[in-house]
């Protein structure tokens, strides 16, 4: 059986095109698990309509959390041998669940992959998106080398033994799901379109909370693979700033990767993706940029940028980056604000606090040092 998870929110005007594209499927061993990211449109009583006449398809209604946590919650009611996700203004191909479920059982790969058929808002196909060629071993390389973007895309078609990764890599932190970042990759298979993806001026990725979220994922991929090993060639690093990482006991330090090839691969970013990244992924970057400097920058004391946090406060991931950014716009003030906003030499916490404290700069890929009080 399939379980497709299906995020929406305030979608009432897509979503029945959506559902349909699945009762429509020849193959009918699916269930459609509908979670509603607090909709305030008719979408709940649309969907009713269809959990009366099929006890297929489900639907769990949360508080506006995002699309991530929604999945979170749709990953809890899952019976499927395979997943797969669907968003609810998008559509699937027809006639092509069986292809898939035969074509996948019949291998040993993790999940399928396969190009995108776009339209747009009134329907009207537009083009199929180009032809990725995948490779499990040498992947890595080739997302660094391409700025840490997701050419495959997360509209994923996994075995349910792929689950417990794309929980941890996509659906907590907010990172490419397939690649490895220490614990191993899956292997994907390229198999016949089964996605539809509605292009359209008020798809979520063209809003800027939509780039945020997506390009704080960005950051966050590219230094998990550093700090997994993963190097491209032609990358010229500092050498001076490698003297001030041995004379600080950093580089001989098994707690710490290479620190001067991240810090080139960060400008490296920033030159390959300035015609698409916006000013607040440009300012991540740079405020990762300044938490490696200060792990060896000579500084007075006086001048020392110190950020006290003595306080307890609610522990946001990759999958909160939409509340992230709500925070940022609204609460100066904040946490997550002051760290994004400002750049701080060192951080000064409590032992009880550090593991959440470790947890906020994972989310900004800062490296900012750390003193216990």
């Amino acid at each position: 059986m399939v379980s497709i998870l299906m995020p929406t929110y305030n979608d009432a005007t897509n979503i029945e095109a959506a559902i349909k594209s699945v009762l429509q499927q020849p193959y009918d061993l699916w269930e459609l698990i509908i979670i509603d990211d607090g909709s305030t449109d008719n979408t709940k009583e649309l969907i009713s309509t269809y959990t009366q006449r099929d006890t297929r398809i489900q639907y769990y209604y949360q508080e506006n959390a995002d699309q991530l946590n929604a999945l979170l919650q749709g990953i809890e009611h899952v019976k499927g041998d395979y997943l797969m996700l669907l968003h609810s203004d998008d559509e699937m191909m027809p006639n092509i669940l069986g292809e898939l479920v035969t074509t996948l059982s019949q291998s040993t790969y993790d999940g399928l992959y396969a190009r995108y058929y776009t339209f747009d808002a009134k329907g009207v196909f537009k083009e199929y998106t180009a032809r990725h060629k995948y490779d499990s071993k040498n992947e890595a390389y080739k997302v660094l080398r391409n700025g840490a973007v997701n050419h495959i895309g997360d509209h994923f078609f996994i075995k349910r033994n792929a689950l417990a990764k794309l929980k941890e890599d996509y659906l907590i932190d907010n990172t490419i799901y397939y690649l490895d970042y220490g614990k191993g990759s899956l292997n994907l298979l390229y198999s016949n379109t089964w996605y539809k993806y509605r292009v359209f001026e008020g798809n979520y990725a063209n809003q800027p909370i939509g780039r945020f979220v997506a390009q704080s994922g960005i950051v966050r991929t590219g230094v998990k693979l550093v700090k997994a090993g993963y190097k491209i060639k032609y990358l010229t690093t500092n050498r001076y700033f490698r003297y001030f990482l041995r004379a600080t006991n950093v580089a001989s330090s098994k707690d710490f990767f290479d620190l001067n090839y991240l810090r080139s691969y960060m400008k490296y970013l920033t030159k390959i993706g300035y015609a698409t990244y916006d000013v607040n992924c440009k300012k991540m970057i740079e405020n990762v940029l300044y938490s490696i400097d200060a792990i060896v920058k000579k500084t007075n004391e006086n001048e020392v940028k110190t950020l006290v946090i003595d306080g307890d406060f609610d522990l946001l991931e990759g999958k909160d980056a939409r509340q992230v950014f709500k925070i940022i716009q609204s609460d100066p003030n904040h946490l997550y604000s002051k760290l994004f906003l400002n750049q701080y030499d060192k951080i000064v916490t409590l032992t009880s606090l550090e593991y959440k404290v470790r947890r906020v700069l994972n989310f900004y890929s800062l490296f900012t040092p750390i003193v216990l009080a």
